[in-house]
């Protein structure tokens, strides 16, 4: 066999081999864009949860430390004290979670109404 034709037989195989791959990724692109929409809702839909649950404990433990420290600080009398060392220290964590909160909200609805555009997002993204 020779360098010709053993490359004819090489370039054959390839054209082959990327037919049979572009029939292949035609046939599983709409369940493997099904599944990822599907992953993203979760994905998103578990994150706004957390961040739901995560924001009423932070409350709950801002109320107590508040309390707690309110008994505290009346010997003591300082205000300014409590309100900085409970109020600025849960404040800014609470703005935290309702910021991740609002924004995995709002993909979860974009996900939700409008697949083909997260898509295309997602896409425009990742190819940056």
């Amino acid at each position: 066999m020779s360098e010709l034709e053993k490359g004819e037989e090489l370039a054959q195989f390839m054209m082959d081999t990327l037919k049979d791959s572009k029939d292949f990724v035609m046939e599983q692109a709409p369940d493997v864009i099904q599944q990822f929409i599907a992953w993203k809702i979760c994905q998103h839909g578990m994150l706004v949860v957390l961040f739901v649950v995560l924001s009423l404990v932070l409350v709950c433990v801002m109320r107590w430390a508040w309390r707690y420290a309110g008994k505290e600080m009346n010997e003591v009398d300082r205000p300014l004290f409590r309100f900085l060392a409970v109020g600025c220290a849960g404040g800014g964590g609470s703005v935290g979670f309702v910021v991740g909160t609002i924004l995995n909200l709002f993909w979860f609805v974009e996900v939700l109404v409008a697949p083909k555009v997260y898509l295309l997002e997602w896409a425009a993204s990742v190819l940056k």
